[in-house]
């Protein structure tokens, strides 16, 4: 089943370019998929009644262009695959004139609620019976790499705005406290085509972190890892930059 969903580029959700941001078009691919579940009877509120949570485990988005203020979307999505661990959902993104303008691929999991720990989605959900077997022209998100020896670190404490309603840090918060360290002269020569995220450990309330931001020699890429005090990756990232 190819779900459809509409929105609405609003005036916040722009960078000073005009452009949607990198978090909030990530939200509105999020949205999609929050709704697809709920209308196929496996979204947050089923499984929470189950003391289950959904949680995101890898991310991929990759842009063509990013579509204006006030412009209007589709975000088109279905699921293509299943096993014991992960589910993956795949999104078409188009403008008004039916342009594809981006694509992007979720890994879920569900996770125990009290445990933490992942359960096993062919058991637990009917997932396979909606399954639909086309790939996106573009690659799956993989496990991303170590961090280049000299990335620089900056320390950020999750506070109350970075706290979603599984009471761990909102997926897109990692891409806030990410991209917060790239100067802003960087995006007035070029923008963000593909990113990269591997979700690997929870970050909750009043947790420090260090966010490290490291560049690659042709300046192009840049890979990131958000570590806890004890050194342990909770979530790494990698952008892959174009010139317009």
């Amino acid at each position: 089943m190819i779900q459809k969903f509409q929105f609405i580029i609003y005036p916040q959700e722009t960078d000073f370019t005009g452009q949607i941001t990198l978090c909030a078009i990530g939200n509105h691919i999020l949205n999609a998929a929050g709704l697809a579940a709920e209308e196929l009877n496996f979204g947050i509120k089923k499984v929470q009644a189950e003391n289950l949570t959904w949680v995101l485990s890898r991310l991929v988005i990759e842009m063509k262009r990013y579509p204006l203020q006030n412009e209007l979307i589709t975000v088109e999505t279905w699921i293509e695959d299943c096993n014991k661990l992960t589910s993956a959902r795949n999104f078409k993104l188009y403008d008004a004139e039916h342009n594809i303008i981006g694509y992007a691929c979720v890994l879920w999991a569900i996770i125990d609620m009290t445990t933490r720990r992942p359960i096993n989605l062919q058991e637990k959900t009917e997932l396979q019976k909606y399954i639909i077997p086309e790939s996106l022209p573009i690659e799956r998100p993989v496990r991303i790499d170590e961090v280049p020896s000299e990335a620089i670190g900056v320390k950020h404490i999750v506070k109350y705005s970075d706290i979603d309603f599984n009471g761990h840090t909102n997926s897109m918060k990692y891409i806030e406290w990410m991209i917060n360290c790239i100067p802003l002269e960087v995006f007035r020569g070029r923008y963000i085509q593909r990113c990269e995220f591997n979700y690997v450990h929870e970050v909750v309330y009043n947790e420090e972190v260090i966010v490290y931001c490291g560049e690659e020699p042709t300046e192009m890429l840049t890979v990131f890892d958000v570590k806890s005090t004890n050194g342990k990756s909770c979530c790494k990232a990698k952008f892959l930059w174009q010139r317009p």
